[in-house]
């Protein structure tokens, strides 16, 4: 074992302690492995499980202000990736997630008004199932259900039921035009 990859376990378990004294039983986890600048925020209602095996490259953002966040055995997420829970989201076991993902199991009510801030949110659960992969820069919405043994890829907008075993992509042309 090298010098570097005993620090970044040593600061992998001290990220785990340090959210587990802060958040007690509303933060559950085991074994797991936490990237730098990992951020965990847990609200009063709120509550993250993360079972065995959990595995984060850098910049992890878990926000769970109300609801629940259960994160299955073997799940590996890549840098920069945000999960927002305000009801409920469930991702399975042996799923990967790319770089840049977003996860949200809500979104803003909107009714023409001028003032956003004050229309409420809309919530719906999100699952991710069992050995899924996302692509990098893919963004789930609430309402997504996407089935077992799936592919998400790269820059896809999720919402709604993709099946199992399902590969879904958004197929994007690009565009060159000669400017003048």
């Amino acid at each position: 074992m090298t010098l570097l990859s005993i620090t970044t376990r040593i600061n992998s378990v001290l990220t785990g302690l340090k959210y587990k004294l802060l958040y007690g039983k509303k933060f559950k986890y085991s074994n797991a492995i936490f990237g730098t600048n990992t951020k965990i925020y847990i609200g009063k209602t709120g509550k993250i499980v993360l079972n065995n095996k959990f595995s984060c490259r850098n910049n992890l953002i878990l926000r769970v202000d109300t609801g629940l966040l259960t994160i299955g055995d073997n799940v590996f997420f890549n840098d920069n990736c945000s999960i927002t829970c305000l009801s409920q989201i469930s991702i399975g076991d042996n799923s990967i997630f790319g770089q840049n993902i977003y996860i949200y199991d809500h979104d803003h009510v909107f009714n023409g008004s001028d003032v956003v801030s004050k229309q409420g949110m809309n919530h719906g659960p999100v699952t991710v199932g069992n050995n899924v992969w996302i692509g990098t820069g893919a963004v789930i919405l609430r309402g997504a259900n996407i089935g077992s043994n799936s592919v998400v890829g790269a820059n896809s907008l999720i919402k709604g039921t993709i099946e199992e075993s399902t590969l879904v992509y958004c197929k994007q042309t690009i565009v060159t035009k000669k400017l003048s």
